[in-house]
């Protein structure tokens, strides 16, 4: 039954949070998951018990299921989004539709195992179990190892080490039409005056070799930027927050792509200043459209659609982390993901 899974998933969050084993996490699952998260308290939880879990240092495999009906996929990227961020989340897919009449479920850890299934449609008379004995918690390890090796990577992830790989994809798509969308957590670096953005690195205690990295890389991304709006249509949209609000989830600059590991904080004034020139740069750039929204969005968490071809996730705050996603439904969904 439903309260009794979410009872089994919550225990297997806590089983492993508490076990002195380090052994990374593996989740598969194609079990539907509208039906569980009605229940907000479980999913409040069931979020917290991940978070846990990264926060102890463990690292989770997880196999996505990519065929899931559109609203299941914007519930889950909702609630994994964040959590992409930590750089400890490794996910994959599985090619194809497997089977429409079974759902299954395989969860493993250290010391812990559960695993359910339930015939499609039918969830409700699901039957999970649960388990610490050993040697079923290793034949659940084994085939959570027989199933990494038939899955596939579901996105290219870019930290420091892959920098250069990153600007050169960037650089080569920028030749491409097609329009772009791009759901902003702090105002558009390269819209920013270079004499603004020079005092704002300076009221941040960054010195002057750093800076001259910061201003090399913004004039890099602004001759990017101009390349594309030869050709095609580029929207940015970011959340417009009052001095109070502000006060509460002050911005720090999107600079992550040029990983410098520094966070560089704006002032409410410098944010207003940003976002004032973002709005001037628009009027003398007939393909650029920038707009403040009233949805808040995800804090420190930037999205950039190349619509109908990729989407990337960017972490603006250290250490910097790029997710580049092609698989095209997924794409679709955080295209047209709800933000919070």
């Amino acid at each position: 039954g439903l309260k009794e899974m979410r009872e089994g998933e919550l225990e297997f969050l806590k089983n492993t949070v508490l076990a002195k084993s380090m052994e990374p996490l593996y989740i598969c699952s194609d079990m539907p998951v509208e039906d569980m998260a009605e229940d907000e308290d479980f999913s409040r939880k069931y979020m917290f018990g991940l978070a846990m879990v990264l926060k102890k240092g463990l690292h989770i495999h997880i196999i996505h299921d990519v065929e899931r009906p559109m609203k299941d996929m914007m519930l889950g990227l909702e609630n994994w989004v964040p959590l992409y961020m930590t750089g400890q989340i490794h996910p994959y897919y599985l090619k194809g539709i497997h089977n429409q009449v079974y759902s299954h479920l395989h969860y493993s850890s250290g010391v812990v195992a559960m695993t359910g299934d339930c015939i499609s449609g039918h969830h409700d008379l699901a039957h999970y179990y649960l388990t610490n004995n050993r040697e079923e918690s290793a034949i659940c390890r084994k085939n959570m190892e027989f199933l990494l090796k038939k899955a596939r990577p579901l996105m290219n992830i870019y930290r420091e080490e892959r920098k250069k790989e990153l600007w050169a994809f960037l650089d080569a798509e920028a030749e491409c039409e097609g329009r772009r969308r791009r759901i902003l957590a702090a105002p558009p670096l390269f819209t920013i005056p270079e004499e603004m953005l020079a005092e704002i690195l300076k009221r941040n205690q960054v010195t002057e070799d750093e800076q001259q990295q910061f201003l090399e890389y913004q004039k890099k991304q602004k001759d990017r930027m101009e390349s594309v709006l030869r050709h095609s249509i580029v929207l940015d949209e970011l959340p417009e927050i009052s001095e109070k609000e502000y006060a509460g989830h002050p911005m720090i600059l999107s600079v992550s792509e040029c990983f410098l590991e520094r966070d560089i904080q704006l002032s409410y004034e410098e944010y207003y200043a940003c976002v004032k020139a973002a709005g001037i740069y628009g009027t003398k750039h007939e393909n650029y459209q920038f707009r403040l929204t009233k949805v808040k969005g995800f804090h420190n968490i930037q999205i950039t659609c190349y619509e109908e071809k990729w989407c990337m996730v960017s972490k603006n705050r250290v250490p910097a982390i790029h997710f580049v996603i092609h698989h095209p439904k997924l794409r679709y969904a955080l295209e047209n993901v709800r933000l919070p």
